[in-house]
Order: structure tokens, then C-alpha cells, then sequence
């Protein structure tokens, strides 16, 4: 019989090409026009060995991301309140529809000056699991703000009381300290130099001035 009949017994007869993850038996019998019938069964087992996956898909408001990296800005001495959460991130995966997820954000989601590493592990039904590693780096490229300072003094001359840097009779002189703020700094964490035409830039706030009219530079580092 050039033309036998064929038939299948599979596990989804609604769609024999179907198969649930499992072991199955199929079963395929033959028939030719003499009624001599023949079967084969065979075992199908369908298991789930690829990975789900999970990607970080955002860019937080008031951030720089790019892949998985992230920088933002400093807002406070203890760091920066973000808006990251698992909402951001891309989880799939062929086989399980719901597959679980675990994240490490910090606690409140403060982010601390300098880098803080985030955490994504997602697990599927099948034992398959994937991670993603995203780096927060808190940056702080805004300079102090600069409050308050005289911009001029007068201090009567006691010349010969010190020496300056040239050789010259001066003065001494206490500079006044400004008064700064800055965003990522406590105000002890703010440090003051001062910078004039008879001396180079110093921490040290009591110089030695000659008679005259100077320029007094002060800086403020955060």
C-alpha cells in the first residue's frame, strides 16, 4: 500500500503540535488497505533551561542613566532621595508568566554620596534565574553658594607690628570668614581660603598686610 493511512495520540489533541512542560508520550499508528495496523509511541519531554530576564529600562527624573549606569546629583549632606523602584525594570520570560523578582534598594531610597550598587534577581518556576547589577553613582558638581561678606573693611594701621611676605612693616589683619552653603555639605564640611596681592591663597585667616588699599579673594571649597 503506497498510501497508508496515518493517525496521532498526542497529549493536546486540540493542537497536536502543542506540548506542556512535562514528559508526554506521543503515539503515531499506521494502516494500510489490508487493515494491517502498526504503532510507535515515543516519549517527549519539554523542560525550561533558558533563563528569564530582567533589564533596567529608566532614567530617573534629575539623572544621567545609561545602561546600567546611573548618576545623579547630591541634594542633601546625607545624600539623594530617588525615585528607583522594581516599576523600572524589564522582567520576562518564555515559559512562566509570573516569574518572582527580588530587589536591593537602599532603605527610603536615599542614595548616599559616592556609589551605591542596586540588585536584581529574578527567578522563574523552573529553578532558571538571571540578575542585574545597576551602579547609582551620587555626584556632586555644584559648587557652595557664597552668603555673605563685607566688601570692604578698614583696620587702623599698626605698621611694624609684623613683617610681610616681602619684607615689607605691616599690620596684622583677621580676615572676616564668609558665610556658604551648599547642598551636599554640613557647614563644618566647608572650608574657606583667602587670596590677596601680598600673599598666596591660605587657609590661614590672620595675614600680614602693609599700609594701603588690598584685594582680598576669599574661596570656598565644599
Amino acid at each position: 500500500d503506497p498510501l497508508p493511512q496515518y493517525w496521532f495520540d498526542t497529549p493536546n489533541d486540540s493542537d497536536p503540535d502543542e506540548y506542556a512542560i512535562g514528559s508526554h508520550v506521543a503515539t503515531v499508528h499506521a494502516r494500510d488497505n489490508q487493515n494491517n495496523e502498526t504503532s510507535e509511541s515515543v516519549t517527549v519531554m519539554v523542560r525550561d533551561t533558558l533563563a528569564p530576564t530582567v533589564r533596567f529600562d529608566s532614567n530617573p527624573p534629575g539623572c544621567l542613566a545609561s545602561a546600567t549606569n546611573v548618576s545623579c546629583e547630591c541634594t542633601s549632606p546625607s545624600g539623594s532621595t530617588l525615585s528607583i523602584d522594581s516599576s523600572q525594570f524589564l522582567i520576562s520570560d518564555l515559559c512562566d508568566q509570573f516569574p518572582i523578582a527580588i530587589f536591593t534598594f537602599p532603605e527610603d531610597n536615599l542614595y548616599q554620596y559616592g556609589i551605591t550598587e542596586i540588585t536584581a534577581q529574578v527567578f522563574d518556576s523552573y529553578g532558571n534565574t538571571d540578575t542585574e547589577t545597576v551602579t547609582v553613582t551620587v555626584i556632586d558638581q555644584t559648587p557652595p553658594t557664597l552668603e555673605a561678606i563685607p566688601s570692604s573693611f578698614t583696620v587702623p594701621s599698626s605698621a611694624g607690628e609684623c613683617t610681610t611676605a616681602n619684607g615689607d612693616p605691616g599690620t596684622t589683619v583677621r580676615l572676616p570668614r564668609p558665610s556658604a552653603t551648599d547642598a551636599c555639605s554640613t557647614a563644618s564640611q566647608i572650608s574657606y581660603t583667602w587670596t590677596s596681592d601680598h600673599f598666596n591663597e591660605s587657609i590661614e585667616p590672620v595675614q600680614c598686610l602693609p599700609d594701603g588699599t588690598h584685594s582680598i579673594v576669599p574661596t570656598i571649597y565644599d
